[in-house]
């Protein structure tokens, strides 16, 4: 079904051109009081060729905010004929009502025309012989390339939640689903991702995934690399199956968690979660050996650190709980290769956790410089696997 909205004035011709031109199923009039009058000299021109109509009456044809109003009154009340294909027709009425049927219909997937020509009277109306349809596409079309732009930015910064609430914000057309959701929904997806909560993560890139594959299938056009987004979203599902344990997945999700902070200059936030990582790292690795850090068994300790061990980090309840220094000592003796690399470089190790715990979400009260970040990455990236969890970047605009 197609519908055609027209604004109308005192001039008919423009009117019935635009009419016998679409030719719709369905024409609604938006007029004035005085211009609905000229709706019955219409049909009685075009006879036979004269749609299906119905009429909408501005209380004002000169207050622009009244007109908008009146449109966006009436449109829901017609929802059932606007279905189809709607074509927005703003030649006749005064300047206000074309406005307004222009941006109070803007945003939901309508085309829109005008007539006009190159040939006036003395008047300065186009000559019937003259005239021709001129078709442009949804204004709101335009007006979405600023929230384009910043989305864009925001999602390569990694502001994910700002995307969502700029997409929220906006009037979405059927044509701008697939793409707007499918950037929130990956959005919402890595906002989640950052708060290492990987299931609802999981679940939000992979809707993403697909509405963004529909967009790309229709219009050759990839606003983000799904190919790495695939990656990530298979990296969670890799991470899922680990069910609780520390896995290597763990370790390269702390570390690229880490090098995001950096990335954004938040160099305390990074410290704190590459000081995690390595936690990880030792804990790992003993687990690998069969050796849990946080309740050791006196056994599996060496000889040569046993005693030592037991008398040092023995706590309360006759656990024997292993710090991260105590973890890398031992893993050294074990003669594993981690715990190797760890006391090859323990001066620069001890020199960094001096400034960390120094840091404001450490100890202290001092912020973290950035050379000392530097520096700890280039340690921890010594110590976890060579796989890399890299986020995607919007090439939107």
């Amino acid at each position: 079904m197609k519908t055609l909205i027209l604004s109308v004035g005192g001039s008919i011709e423009p009117i019935k051109y635009s009419l016998l031109q679409h030719k719709p199923d369905f024409a609604l009039f938006f007029c004035s009081r005085d211009s609905a009058e000229e709706i019955a000299k219409i049909k009685a021109d075009i006879g036979s060729q004269f749609p299906d109509s119905d009429k909408v009456i501005t209380p004002d044809h000169q207050d622009i905010n009244a007109c908008i109003s009146a449109v966006k009154e009436a449109l829901p009340k017609f929802a059932d004929r606007l279905k189809g294909k709607t074509i927005v027709d703003i030649t006749g009425g005064t300047k206000a009502m074309a406005a307004a049927l222009l941006f109070g219909s803007s945003g939901k997937g309508y085309s829109y025309s005008y007539v006009g020509g190159f040939a006036r009277d003395a008047y300065g109306k186009v000559l019937n012989a003259a005239m021709r349809i001129f078709e442009f596409n949804d204004p709101a079309d335009v007006f979405k390339d600023s929230e384009k732009k910043l989305i864009t930015e925001l999602f390569n910064l990694y502001r994910f939640d700002a995307v969502g609430e700029v997409i929220r914000s906006l009037p979405l057309s059927p044509s701008d689903e697939d793409i707007f959701n499918g950037i929130g929904s990956l959005s919402e997806g890595y906002s989640f991702w950052e708060k290492f909560e990987h299931a609802q993560a999981r679940q939000h890139i992979e809707k993403g995934i697909k509405k963004l594959e529909t967009y790309c299938r229709y219009t050759n056009k990839q606003p983000i690399d799904l190919s790495i987004a695939r990656k990530n979203a298979s990296f969670l599902e890799m991470l899922s199956k680990q069910k609780g344990k520390v896995s290597s997945y763990h370790l390269v999700d702390l570390f690229c968690n880490a090098l995001r902070r950096m990335e954004e200059g938040k160099y305390d936030d990074c410290v704190a979660r590459l000081y995690s990582c390595i936690e990880h790292i030792g804990k790992k690795a003993l687990a690998d050996r069969g050796i849990d850090d946080s309740n050791a068994q006196k056994e599996k300790i060496i000889p040569a650190l046993r005693e030592q061990f037991a008398k040092k980090y023995t706590d309360e309840k006759g656990k024997i709980k292993l710090p991260l220094a105590a973890k890398f000592k031992l893993l050294s003796e074990l003669g594993d290769e981690k715990g190797g690399l760890f006391a090859k470089h323990e001066a620069d190790f001890t020199n960094i956790m001096a400034s960390r715990n120094a840091s404001v979400l450490a100890h202290g009260t001092s912020p973290v410089k950035k050379e000392v970040c530097e520096k700890f990455l280039a340690f921890v990236e010594k110590l976890v696997p060579v796989e890399r969890a890299v986020f995607p970047k919007a090439r939107w605009v």
